[in-house]
């Protein structure tokens, strides 16, 4: 998966900020998986949605629902080399024609003339640790119970947090003995903890 991620940025170019849901591949059972990782060492934020809430990724859900009605099932590919090129002659009318509220009704094209895009660091050239900086922002809604549910831990969190939407934002440049985890609410800390990560 980390290699399709780099072609796919090699093309697009690096996002400052990377929207997730909180699926196997980016949470590994043990704690943060290898997309995050390669996220925070191509200089990219990672930011987990609340659980059970894909709505929250709806331009995105939206496409996959056009690729696979508009696209995937409306043709057959002879070959994987077939599917690729008819699978970018799709992505390029799509990104050329179809218009997102989420970007004030512009096209992904329109979109991405703005910008220059940053081009990603090739994996070889990459360490295979955790990077000394670095931030992970899981956005999380706090239930009566008031735990803060991440990362395979439930956090206590304040009796003001309850039935409130926070972001926990880790920090890799903090040590976890100094709170490394900050949780905000409308972008005030409002408690800290710690969690250590890639065995620091």
């Amino acid at each position: 998966m980390a290699e399709a991620f780099v072609s796919l940025w090699g093309r697009l170019g690096v996002p400052e900020r990377l929207q997730l849901d909180n699926g196997g591949p980016f949470v590994a059972p043990k704690g943060l998986g290898l997309v995050v990782r390669l996220c925070l060492q191509q200089g990219v934020t990672p930011r987990f949605i609340p659980a059970r809430e894909p709505w929250r990724n709806g331009t995105v859900e939206h496409f996959n629902d056009t690729f696979d009605k508009r696209f995937f099932r409306q043709e057959r590919f002879g070959s994987l080399a077939h599917l690729t090129e008819r699978a970018r002659d799709f992505e390029t009318f799509h990104n050329a024609n179809h218009r997102y509220r989420s970007t004030n009704g512009r096209t992904p094209a329109e979109s991405a003339s703005d910008a220059a895009p940053r081009r990603p660091r090739p994996l070889a050239a990459l360490p295979h640790d955790w990077p000394a900086a670095g931030r992970v922002e899981f956005v999380r809604f706090i239930r009566s119970d008031r735990k803060l549910r991440l990362l395979n831990r439930a956090i206590p969190m304040p009796d003001a947090l309850v039935y409130e939407y926070v972001t926990a934002v880790l920090d890799l440049s903090i040590a976890p003995a100094a709170g490394n985890l900050r949780i905000l609410r409308a972008g005030e800390i409002v408690a800290t903890a710690s969690i250590k990560i890639g065995g620091r």
